[in-house]
């Protein structure tokens, strides 16, 4: 099988779609001996270092955004068999069968976050893909669900491919973790959240909560992370949070940080908070539980179906039940002890050999139908 994956929106793991971009090429390149491989990158190859001989890397300069990106005539000169997207913007006519994988929904469950004029896009032009896409990724049961009722996509063309977390990731030197040191980090024990200051994430409630509890905790609040994924303005209204609320002394925001500089945020903190409204899965939580970290996180959309019962959930629109979590998680040993256990043996779960396996098997079957 001939297969054009387009790669071109991996700008390394500062994104979710980059960490699942990267996670899915490294797994295939290592097992994957049987199928030729033709990899559009941008600036950013996902496979620099790697060697094997049925890839082919190709650094092309097509529009991200756009519909006439070019990719339909490299598909066509090199007998691809099929495709796959992994971002929902994929071209519309394509000379063989493709995949495209839609990792959430936040257009339609946030419109808030989102011009009118990119809001009517979507609803237009992810219409379109779903229709003429032979498969469709989704990176969760929930997602799956989500597709079927919005999109009125059948269930029987929807695959679940569900990221993990990179061996990679664990196996970060003791001596890149000491970077850990550059950020702001504080001396005492410290709470962690980890992702971007978009509004479904939360912040706003989370630091409520904190101001609620910040005289009953033993512990700062970190927030690491980009401001958001478009560096846009959505970090303001935290910042003016952080003042008006006076926890700016106990309240670290550490910013962008590299996987070696994340790990050790994870490792050092005591527990991890993830107060998310919408997730299509919940990266960040995989992560801290793969470093033996206890989360605490929301009870809605993905997130339940991602930790099990390993995590201490609570309602993300109750700010006193986040503070009530906080509380719990800092003043109770055992129970940190016991999730960070189950953590362990829950992202043992996900694995990226195990969803490239999905991965493969999906595009057979849209090669084949």
């Amino acid at each position: 099988m001939r297969v054009l994956f387009d790669a071109r929106r991996s700008v390394g793991r500062v994104t979710g779609i980059g960490r699942i971009i990267d996670g899915l090429l490294h797994a295939l390149a290592k097992d994957d001996r049987c199928n030729q491989y033709l990899v559009l990158v941008g600036d950013h190859d996902p496979l620099a270092g790697v060697e094997a001989e049925n890839f082919e890397v190709r650094h092309v300069r097509l529009p991200l955004n756009s519909p006439r990106t070019g990719i339909p005539a490299i598909a066509r000169a090199w007998r691809a068999d099929v495709a796959y997207f992994p971002f929902w913007f994929a071209p519309l006519t394509m000379p063989c069968p493709f995949v495209v994988g839609i990792h959430d929904l936040i257009q339609l469950f946030h419109p808030e976050e989102f011009s009118l004029a990119y809001r009517a896009l979507f609803r237009t032009y992810v219409a379109l893909v779903v229709r003429r896409a032979r498969r469709i990724h989704a990176l969760s049961a929930h997602g799956k669900d989500a597709l079927q009722r919005t999109l009125r996509v059948a269930p029987q063309r929807i695959d679940v491919v569900s990221p993990a977390v990179p061996d990679s990731f664990e196996d970060t030197c003791a001596e890149q973790e000491g970077e850990t040191a550059a950020a702001t980090i504080p001396s005492a024990p410290f709470a962690l959240y980890v992702g971007n200051h978009k509004p479904h994430k939360n912040l706003e409630r989370l630091l409520q909560a904190y101001a609620g509890v910040m005289d009953r905790i033993g512990c700062d609040l970190v927030v690491a992370g980009a401001r958001s994924s478009y560096n846009d303005p959505h970090s303001l209204p935290h910042q003016r949070t952080v003042q008006k609320l006076g926890v700016g002394a106990r309240v670290h925001f550490a910013g962008q940080v590299s996987d070696a500089v994340l790990r050790g945020l994870y490792r050092h903190a005591r527990f991890f908070v993830f107060p998310s409204l919408y997730e299509g899965f919940g990266i960040p939580c995989l992560e801290a539980m793969r470093c033996g970290t206890p989360v605490a996180c929301s009870n809605t959309t993905s997130l339940p179906e991602v930790v099990g019962d390993a995590a201490l959930m609570f309602d993300p629109l109750d700010v006193s039940a986040i503070g009530a979590a906080l509380l719990r998680l800092d003043q109770s040993l055992d129970l940190r002890a016991d999730l960070a256990r189950k953590g362990l043996e829950r992202c043992r779960e996900f694995s990226w050999p195990r969803s490239a396996q999905a991965w493969l098997a999906s595009m057979e079957r849209a090669g084949q139908a």
